[in-house]
């Protein structure tokens, strides 16, 4: 049994496998980057957010990007945040309401 386990697991492509933790590390990095936005502490904040945002297979991508797009627009990191919005915006579940409202959003941010 542990050999087909282990054999399962190094011919896995499926990440999560490989590494069990990976899941704690992505809430951890996601909650922790809430909770430095709601302190005002908007530069860690934003790097929390920044690493949050390489473990979208384990969270919810919407919800992973829009906290990037927050983080980095209240610490002023206009690159970032345009990043943020064109993966909101380009991604293939929104409706076609949805990538709308993200497109105005960023319009009124950027051009300002």
């Amino acid at each position: 049994m542990d050999s087909l386990i282990t054999s399962d697991i190094n011919t896995s492509t499926d990440k999560i496998l490989n590494n069990p933790w990976r899941g704690a590390e992505a809430w951890h990095f996601y909650i922790l980057a809430q909770r430095q936005l709601y302190n005002g502490e908007y530069k860690p904040a934003l790097k929390s957010a920044l690493r949050a945002a390489e473990y979208e297979l384990e969270l919810d991508t919407k919800q992973v990007y829009s906290l990037l797009a927050l983080t980095a627009y209240y610490q002023k990191n206009w690159r970032e945040c345009s990043r943020a919005f064109v993966k909101l915006e380009g991604m293939k579940s929104n409706t076609e309401e949805e990538r709308e409202r993200y497109e105005d959003l960023a319009s009124m941010i950027f051009s300002k």
